[in-house]
C-alpha cells in the first residue's frame, strides 16, 4: 500500500507472505483476482488469491507442474491463458486459467523455441495465436524476435 506521505510504500498486513522455495516469477491476472508464482527449482507454478479489499494473498492450494526451471510467466490480456517460459527446456508451456479457482490447466503440449520460432504463424491449437504473441513479443530477445516474427525491429 502507499504510505500516508503518498510517496513511499508500506507493507500489507501479513507481508512478506510465505511461499515455496525459490520463487522466481510472478504474474497477476488482468482482473486482479489471482497471483501466479513460479518456483524455479521445483518446476511448479502456484496460484494465490488476492483479496480485493486489502490486497492480501491467500494460498489456493493450486499447483501445476511445468517444464524445468520456469523463469517467466505471461498472462494473456483476456485473462484466459498463462504462458510459462521454461529455461532448461527451451520451451513455453500454455495453460488455461480456470476463472473460478485460478487453477492452471494445461492447454496443450509445451512449445519448444527451436520449433515454434521457425514461424510465428503455423501453430493450430485454439491458444496458438496467444502463444505466438507471447513468444514473439515477450519471451524472445530482440534479435531472435526480429528473425522469428518477421519484424524489422530489434
Amino acid at each position: 500500500t502507499v504510505a500516508g506521505d503518498g510517496r513511499s510504500l508500506a507493507p500489507l498486513p501479513g507481508s512478506p507472505y510465505a511461499v515455496g522455495p525459490y520463487p522466481d516469477a510472478v504474474a497477476i491476472t488482468p482482473d486482479g483476482r489471482y497471483l501466479l508464482v513460479s518456483y524455479e527449482d521445483n518446476g511448479v507454478v502456484e496460484t494465490f488469491g488476492i483479496d480485493p479489499g486489502s490486497g492480501a494473498l491467500r494460498p489456493m492450494g493450486q499447483r501445476v507442474g511445468t517444464g524445468r526451471h520456469p523463469i517467466a510467466i505471461a498472462v494473456a490480456p483476456n485473462g484466459r491463458f498463462a504462458y510459462v517460459s521454461n529455461y532448461d527446456d527451451d520451451s513455453v508451456g500454455a495453460y488455461r486459467i480456470d476463472g473460478s479457482s485460478g487453477a492452471l490447466v494445461p492447454a496443450g503440449v509445451a512449445a519448444n523455441f527451436r520449433s515454434v520460432t521457425k514461424s510465428c504463424s503455423n501453430a493450430s491449437p485454439p491458444w496458438a495465436s496467444e502463444l505466438n504473441t507471447a513468444i514473439c513479443m515477450s519471451a524472445l530477445s530482440a534479435s531472435r524476435r526480429s528473425r522469428a516474427c518477421g519484424s524489422g525491429a530489434g
